[in-house]
């Protein structure tokens, strides 16, 4: 039996602090002021990083943990949440 974790399930929903975003501003600011200074560094590396920057904040936006009748899951990613097996429930989705 498959079911899909969407908004229609009684469930709990948290989503990440503003603390989680303080080691990804740090590191990707630190690599492209970096990047950025030095003038031998191809535009298209520096172009890249900060593509890579952009989608782990929006990694981080779209995290959150979930409780409902069948226990605590943890959806990371900014595609929606796949089905879910009842009878695997680890199959598709991290369970903490």
């Amino acid at each position: 039996m498959e079911r899909v974790f969407d908004s229609t399930i009684e469930a709990r929903r948290w989503n990440l602090s503003w603390v989680a975003y303080l080691g990804p501003l740090a590191r990707y600011g630190i690599i492209l002021a970096i990047l950025s200074g030095v003038s031998f560094v191809p535009w298209r590396l520096t172009a890249l990083v900060a593509v890579r920057f952009l989608y782990r904040l929006l990694d981080l936006s779209f995290t959150f943990v979930a409780i409902d009748e069948q226990g605590v899951w943890l959806h990371r990613g900014v595609t929606p949440p796949k089905l879910i097996n009842a009878a695997h429930p680890f199959s598709q989705h991290n369970a903490i």
